[in-house]
């Protein structure tokens, strides 16, 4: 997400994210997401 290594760069290659914490940590990492998400112009609205 930081631009720092690439991502994916087959369908083979899976990702694993491990969400271990509280809910606080949750909910902040899914915050930074949609906010980037949003200014990106990425993503549905459901």
């Amino acid at each position: 997400m930081a631009g720092r290594k690439p991502g994916r760069t087959s369908e083979a290659e899976i990702i694993v994210f491990d969400s271990t914490g509280t809910a606080l940590q949750d909910v902040a990492a899914a915050a930074i997401a949609y906010e980037r998400a949003v200014a990106a112009g990425r993503g549905s609205v459901f």
